[in-house]
């Protein structure tokens, strides 16, 4: 039997039963809960019968339910799409719109029974555009698989059915090439999802790397190569496949999520990017994933230096910078409370790009400061204090080098008045005294890993050496007490000058 069991062939009058009937035998008087936190792979329950959706808003929640559980105050969006005919020409185009959580389910009335809709399951900072420079999290791996049309190396179009490809891939699986995919999108095809816990942006390098390898697993049963762009769109459950007049179904096997290095691990010869502590100049280091380490979470290891990517990256540090002095003061921000405002108001709007967002997110920033009675400021009063790095905000978008507001980590110091002690715990705000003691300290490590010894050891191995050579010396002193400096070198294999030196040294 197929890993994922009999499919189920039902008339339209029987779906809603048959979905009742399947969520209380697999999940009793339960009622499903979505969490983003990854459980290992070991540790995921598996359904024996998976659960069926049939709603668009169930999709929804099951992706996208624990954006509304999340206290950063930053803004998410979703993308959904759906073709549109043009009544002119009747040809399809894509349209689309971004919409956070609570608006996207709304949108349910007009996805359900309507054709071809379609969801981006990873999220998206923006509310303007679906590209992969706006991303913010990613939470699932996608395989989009053609069973009934399969181009053959012949040129020839070969096709199986569902059941058959189930089949195949559960050898993948049991053989450990491929993970099991913990949801299924049915329509015509079927698109495979991998949900694992939501990672940052920074990791998309990561996250190709495992989409080249489940669509490469994956091509021989119709999985499409090219098909590992993380903002693609996939069937909205709930809607109609034109083509067919079949309804999207979801089925889910688990509703645990992976962890994100669990899925790493199936990747072969995993490289990721490193950069070193201390190196200026762009280059690019490869190393083999460690698999008993969590990825490496330097912001800018995969960004070419000055791209939008890594100003955006370097951005989002240098709000956690401002976080991280606020908890360390204990709020105690008196004396530069205005400028550590400005400068999280600035810093939010360009690495975000949401004003009514980044308002919000200073004045949280304000609340979390310890203030005097009597001396503080309103709402109002906050935001005419940081205006300046909106209408700044505007010139940096059209040109980065040359808006003003471009402070040097030194400058941000000296007004924030940020100590050696605090900077210690900072990322990207540190002077050059800082750097050059972490890269002293990433070159200590790095030679104590090579097999290099501590200054002190090796000194007292070196003396070790020398006394024994003197002790030596002496020994062939006095069996050939005639011998010259040049016949003592080279009967103990040793240079004329370190003779004399080891005589100096041991005062022969």
């Amino acid at each position: 039997m197929s890993l994922y069991g009999e499919l189920f062939a039902y008339d339209y009058d029987e779906h809603e039963e048959i979905i009742k009937h399947r969520k209380e035998k697999t999940l009793g008087d339960k009622k499903a809960t979505f969490f983003a936190k990854g459980v290992p792979a070991e540790k995921m329950e598996w359904l024996d019968e998976p659960v069926i959706f049939d709603d668009f808003a169930q999709q929804v929640e099951l992706y996208f339910a624990w954006v509304k559980k999340m206290h950063d105050k930053r803004s998410r969006y979703m993308a959904k799409g759906w073709l549109h005919r043009n009544l002119e020409t009747n040809e399809k185009f894509m349209k689309q719109v971004m919409k956070e959580y609570e608006a996207l389910l709304k949108l349910a009335r007009v996805t359900n029974n309507a054709d071809d809709q379609y969801l981006c399951p990873n999220v998206l900072s923006f509310p303007t555009t679906r590209q992969a420079s706006t991303v913010r999290e990613i939470q699932a791996a996608l395989s989009d698989i053609d069973q009934h049309k399969i181009k053959m190396p012949d040129g020839t179009i070969a096709s199986l059915t569902r059941i058959e490809m189930y089949d195949a891939m559960n050898d993948l699986i049991e053989a450990g090439l491929i993970p099991r995919p913990n949801v299924v999108i049915e329509g015509q095809g079927t698109q495979g999802v991998w949900l694992h816990e939501p990672v940052p942006f920074y990791l998309e390098n990561e996250w190709q790397m495992l989409q080249t390898h489940l669509n490469e697993s994956l091509q021989h049963l119709g999985a499409d190569p090219l098909a590992k762009d993380v903002v693609r769109f996939m069937r909205a459950v709930g809607s109609v496949h034109s083509g067919t007049g079949e309804k999207i179904v979801m089925k889910i096997h688990s509703f645990d999520r992976y962890k994100f290095e669990d899925l790493l691990a199936y990747v072969p010869n995993l490289k990721v990017n490193k950069r070193s502590a201390g190196q200026k100049k762009r280059k690019r280091y490869k190393t083999p994933l460690d698999k008993q380490k969590t990825v490496s979470n330097r912001l800018w290891a995969k960004y070419q230096w000055g791209s939008d990517e890594q100003l955006r990256s370097l951005h989002l540090c240098r709000l956690q910078d401002l976080e991280t002095l606020r908890d360390l003061r204990n709020g105690n921000m008196l004396g530069c409370r205005e400028m550590a405002c400005f400068l999280y108001h600035l810093f939010h709007l360009r690495a975000n790009g949401d004003l009514k967002e980044a308002y919000k997110a200073t004045w949280a920033f304000y609340q979390s400061f310890k203030r005097v009675p009597g001396d503080e400021y309103t709402k109002r009063e906050l935001d005419s204090r940081v205006k300046s790095s909106e209408r700044n905000w505007n010139l940096w978008v059209l040109d980065h080098e040359s808006a003003p507001y471009n402070f040097t980590p030194e400058w941000i110091i000296e007004k924030l008045n940020i100590n050696r002690t605090e900077q210690k715990k900072m990322i990207t705000i540190i002077d050059g005294q800082e750097k050059q003691r972490r890269n002293t300290e990433y070159v200590r490590e790095t030679r104590r890993a090579n097999g290099v010894k501590e200054r002190n050891k090796y000194n007292e191995e070196q003396q070790n050496q020398t006394q024994q050579r003197i002790e030596e010396l002496k020994q062939a002193m006095e069996e050939f007490p005639s011998y010259s400096n040049r016949k003592l070198a080279k009967h103990l294999g040793i240079s004329e000058s370190r003779v004399r030196k080891l005589k100096q040294i041991g005062n022969i």
